[in-house]
């Protein structure tokens, strides 16, 4: 289970971008976890999508291109990419 602490959301032009803390549940997903998400979405075709996700947890640094899209197949490991060394604050 996602247990969301706090919500906050930005408006710029088309795009919504949300940041929300996270707790995730290691039963659920395949370890417990904590951090902020990133979530930038925008409304196609009527309906609020989402276009790109980033994980910045404890342990899950990554982003997630179409996280909302099930017909986009991913192309390993370019679209569920580590944030690598330098985004994650590692020199």
């Amino acid at each position: 289970m996602v247990n969301v602490k706090r919500n906050t959301k930005f408006k710029t032009g088309c795009l919504t971008i949300t940041a929300q803390h996270e707790i995730w549940d290691g039963n659920i997903q395949d370890h417990a976890d904590q951090g902020v998400s990133i979530v930038v979405s925008a409304n196609v075709e009527g309906r609020n999508i989402s276009l790109l996700r980033f994980n910045c947890f404890d342990f899950e640094k990554s982003y997630v291109y179409g996280p909302d899209n099930d017909e986009l197949e991913p192309i390993i490991p370019a679209m569920l990419n580590d944030l690598g060394p330098m985004v994650q604050g590692q020199r």
